[in-house]
């Protein structure tokens, strides 16, 4: 049993670089959480995005090119 996400066009690796820190970040955390079945996993990811501070979420936006309206 394992787990895999599914990349499409734009989020392929390369084209959006700040999608890649987000990810990379929760993929090491994730590895170091190292659940096993799926309802822990789904626990851990929460308790990490939940974690993630409102600051560093505006950063990732804001590096992004996103305009606040």
């Amino acid at each position: 049993m394992g787990c895999f996400y599914h990349l499409s066009a734009s989020l392929l690796p390369g084209s959006q670089p700040h999608r890649e820190l987000l990810l990379s970040k929760l993929k090491a955390l994730l590895r170091k959480a190292a659940e096993r079945s799926f309802d822990a996993l789904i626990k851990a990811t929460a308790s990490i995005l939940g974690a993630t501070s409102p600051q560093e979420c505006s950063n990732y936006f804001d590096a992004s090119g996103y305009v606040y309206t």
